[in-house]
Parts: C-alpha cells; sequence; structure tokens
C-alpha cells in the first residue's frame, strides 16, 4: 500500500513512472527505483527509523544504489531520509550508516530537491 502511494507521488510531483520492486517481497532488497535511488518505503503507526535505516542502506549498498527512506506515519505527512553524503558536497566522507548524519525532507521539499537534479 505505502509503495504505491509514495509510487504516484512521484509520478505526481516528478512526472516520472517509478518501477515497484514485485519480486522484493520474495527475494528481499528494496521497494522502488527511482534514478539512482535505492527506495524503501514504510508506513506505520510509529516510528523505527533505526532498524528501517539500516534496511535501506544494505538494501541500497547490494543494488549498488543511493540509499533513500520514505515513511508515512498514521496521519502525518510523508517523511524522506537520505545520507548527508549523497545530499552535501561537503559531507562525501560522511558515513551512510550513521542515522544522525542524515537529513530528513518532508516530501515536497525532497521532489524539490530532485527537480535540481533532472
Amino acid at each position: 500500500m505505502g509503495e504505491r502511494e509514495f509510487a504516484k507521488l512521484i509520478f505526481t510531483n516528478l512526472g516520472i513512472e517509478c518501477n515497484r520492486r514485485i519480486e522484493q517481497t520474495r527475494d528481499s532488497g528494496h521497494d522502488l527505483d527511482l534514478m539512482d535511488y535505492a527506495i524503501e518505503v514504510k508506513r506505520a503507526k510509529k516510528t523505527n527509523l533505526s532498524g528501517w535505516w539500516r534496511q535501506t542502506v544494505e538494501n541500497a549498498v547490494a543494488a549498488n544504489k543511493i540509499p533513500l527512506l520514505a515513511y508515512r506515519i498514521d496521519n502525518m505527512k510523508w517523511q524522506v531520509v537520505m545520507s548527508f553524503r549523497h545530499t552535501l558536497n561537503s559531507f562525501a566522507d560522511a558515513d551512510m550508516n550513521d542515522l544522525d548524519k542524515t537529513i530528513t525532507f518532508r516530501a515536497d521539499g525532497w521532489f524539490d530537491y530532485v527537480k535540481t537534479r533532472l
């Protein structure tokens, strides 16, 4: 459910069809492919950021892509988490496994950021 919802937001905001990885439920791995991002999508009643981020990084490294976590807590707006390493040049050596070295965007802010990369 969350994967389709976030993929629809990507199409609405960026005009890009996002590939949903149906086989990921069987084979593991990230949920959505978009450009050089491996997107892990979570919908939940409460957060588990450290566990979600660990899974996001592991899946992205396995796919040789940039880790990106998109999550939405019930009755809240979508949030997008990325490593400093992939957003700010001055943090190119930052450990992407370290949740303390991430940046969280509201989804609309992340879409604006991605538009600068298109």
